[in-house]
């Protein structure tokens, strides 16, 4: 009775050793990231800090990643340093150097979604990144596990449609019905966000389709459309 009692004992203790052993550098790589975290958190939401912002968040990401290597650091990893090459280029007019090629990055993000598959926004990131070298139907096949994996997440429903709508020629006509239902998800949580992108985009008929199973949406659709025109061509005006 006495041996069980302390076989127990020991098993007990080491599986609070393994635990402890297991939660350390989770505990450090968090440490790490703590003062970062509304860094990230405004960067997903599609607003910007910063340039010293984003490159401490990618200082931070990089030193906890030597305590933890996981899929979903590696592609927030990936996205901080994306956000950083896009401000720069924004910088620079758009223009990014060939020491900036976003390769090394996409093949970050392939690595943390090979950890992390169902990840909506990693597979948008990865559609991102193709696209700045042209890769429009690796972008496409991106955007099908972003929308299989999390078709219906606020954060992503105008950053995504933005996408799907430079890479439309890349989707069948039964796949289509799908972008549709896309544009009205995005109707629903940013009108303002929608207008813009139907301003950006060559083509306005995708929307009205879209938006004409709700005869309501579609008026206001054409109305902000004919407010958001006015109001640039009055800024133009400004400018002069």
């Amino acid at each position: 009775m006495g041996r069980t009692k302390a076989a127990v004992a020991t098993g007990a203790i080491c599986l609070a050793g393994l635990t402890l052993y297991l939660s350390v550098p989770r505990s450090i790589a968090s440490a790490l990231e703590f003062s970062t975290t509304p860094v990230i958190s405004t960067l997903r939401q599609g607003r910007m800090t910063s340039l010293a912002a984003q490159d401490r968040l990618i200082v931070a990401k990089t030193r906890a990643a030597k305590w933890i290597d996981s899929g979903e650091q590696r592609l927030d990893s990936a996205f901080a340093i994306m956000v950083r090459r896009f401000s720069r280029a924004k910088k620079l007019d758009g223009k990014l150097s060939d020491k900036q090629s976003f390769q090394p990055v996409e093949r970050r993000v392939e690595a943390g979604l090979a950890l992390s598959p169902v990840n909506a926004s990693g597979w948008r990131w990865l559609a991102l990144a193709r696209m700045t070298h042209k890769d429009a139907a690796g972008a496409a096949m991106a955007l099908r596990m972003s929308l299989y994996t999390g078709p219906h997440q606020p954060l992503l429903a105008v950053s995504r449609l933005r996408l799907l709508m430079n890479t439309w020629d890349q989707f069948s006509k039964d796949e289509r019905e799908t972008i549709y239902r896309q544009i009205r998800f995005a109707w629903k949580h940013s009108q303002d966000g929608v207008t813009a992108l139907a301003l950006e985009s060559q083509s306005l008929w995708p929307y009205r389709l879209a938006l004409a199973a709700r005869p309501r949406d579609l008026r206001n659709f054409e109305h902000e459309l004919k407010r958001a025109k006015a109001e640039a061509v009055r800024k133009s005006k400004g400018r002069k």
